[in-house]
């Protein structure tokens, strides 16, 4: 998915997903229409943010940086019991990933999966 200047990019993992993620009806057919219509949500507000700091500042996203075996990885909400990981394709972060000044910097993520909840 490729953004216009001044947007953040956003890629996918694999081309089955982007796949999925390209057309919203294969996203309902996957997880359901509800779920469909958040996952769109979230992309378009991810690609419409100028940084990842920015879409960190939207309180309905539930953004927060992920630790132990997940640690480089940051979880966004879907509803209530789906998440979409995300990660900084440049490399891995700082050992503070959810610092505020390297936020600023990330202007590419690649959407690693859609998840239940870890938790």
């Amino acid at each position: 998915m490729v953004s216009q200047s001044g947007q953040m990019e956003v890629d996918v993992k694999n081309s089955k997903m982007r796949r999925i993620i390209s057309d919203e009806s294969l996203i309902a057919r996957e997880y359901g229409a509800s779920v469909a219509r958040r996952i769109a949500r979230r992309i378009l507000e991810l690609i419409n943010s100028d940084n990842l700091y920015m879409f960190s500042l939207i309180p309905s996203v539930g953004f927060h940086a992920l630790n132990g075996d997940r640690k480089g990885q940051w979880a966004i909400k879907i509803n209530a019991n789906r998440r979409m990981i995300i990660i900084s394709p440049d490399g891995p972060p700082p050992k503070d990933h959810g610092n505020i000044e390297y936020l600023k910097t990330v202007r590419k993520v690649k959407i690693e999966e859609l998840c239940v909840d870890y938790h």
